[in-house]
């Protein structure tokens, strides 16, 4: 059984009431992320991190109190990470002929092997972002992992 008695009532100090935020500071994965106090007020927090870790990672927030330290942090949100280079960047392999090259896109790591007509193999190499082989006039198949294309190169 508890008892209590003894009861005191202490009014709020009045220094703790009219605390200041100074800003907000952001954790990923448990490690503040931002080097100096993000915004004055919750409408003006916006902070980009460009050194994301993982997919995964877990943000919280804590408030800057004036002269007090740091809050408690938010409740901790997973970022989905995206953008309009996203939605842009092609991963698929692409080959075309440009000024009497033939020129191979997106097979960084792939075998890039290019063949005659006759069915000669005139290059094998492994491919890199942009690969620019030198090439004669004429029709060439370029074959890049399971992507196989015709080139003419006018």
């Amino acid at each position: 059984m508890l008892m209590i008695d003894d009861v005191t009532f202490v009014s709020a100090d009045t220094e703790i009431v009219e605390t200041k935020i100074s800003g907000y500071n952001i954790y990923r994965d448990k490690v503040k992320v931002n080097s100096e106090v993000v915004g004055t007020t919750a409408e003006s927090l916006s902070y980009v991190d460009y050194e994301y870790g993982s997919m995964d990672a877990k943000y919280i927030v804590t408030a800057v109190i004036e002269n007090r330290g740091e809050t408690g942090g938010s409740n901790e949100a997973t970022i989905e990470v995206s953008g309009v280079s996203d939605v842009l960047k092609s991963t698929a392999v692409k080959a075309y002929a440009n000024d009497g090259n033939i020129i191979v896109e997106n097979a960084e790591g792939k075998q890039v092997n290019i063949y005659s007509v006759d069915g000669k193999n005139i290059y094998s190499e492994e491919g890199e972002q942009k690969t620019v082989i030198p090439a004669e006039q004429g029709v060439y198949v370029v074959k890049t992992g399971s992507t196989t294309a015709k080139v003419i190169v006018k």
